[in-house]
């Protein structure tokens, strides 16, 4: 728990670095958190579609939207130290932050199968992109710290 608070102390924090212990610890406990918030607030909605007795002119989009309304909020509150976090995590390994960038392959895709109108063929290859984008980030996230010569290293 002393990372996930360390880490959200450093929340407008992306210069320096970030050990493998602070950021698999804080990804953890962030991950936790979200999914808790995200089950309580599915319960919550199936709660009241049972018991409110729900009907089909009921829109959907907007209660399942009020329900995770508390996720929604945690994922933007925690956006910057989760951003600042991978960034110093690239630093620790060597690594520019323009290596982040590589986590935005996905959402290229996307802009581009708008041109292709959603060919289904399409489609299927913006889905491996993402699992690639983010497979590499992960990847880069296990290794070792580059303690020698490091340009990002902020000596104290």
């Amino acid at each position: 728990m002393s990372w996930y608070i360390e880490v959200l102390k450093k929340y407008w924090v992306f210069s320096g670095t970030a050990t493998r212990s602070e950021y698999w610890w804080f990804s953890l406990i962030y991950f936790l958190v979200l999914a808790l918030l995200a089950a309580l607030g599915i319960g919550c909605m199936v709660i009241y579609i049972v018991f409110a007795k729900i009907t089909t002119q009921t829109n959907e989009y907007l209660l399942v939207s009020l329900f995770l309304l508390p996720t929604y909020l945690y994922m933007i509150v925690t956006f910057p130290p989760v951003i600042g976090v991978q960034l110093r995590r690239l630093h620790d390994i060597g690594f520019s932050e323009w290596w982040f960038l590589i986590a935005l392959i996905p959402q290229i895709g996307y802009i581009v199968s708008i041109a292709y109108a959603g060919s289904a063929s399409f489609d299927q290859y913006i889905s491996y992109a993402n699992y690639i984008g983010c497979g590499i980030l992960t990847i880069l996230s296990m290794l070792p710290s580059k303690l020698e010569k490091n340009k990002y290293r902020i000596e104290k």
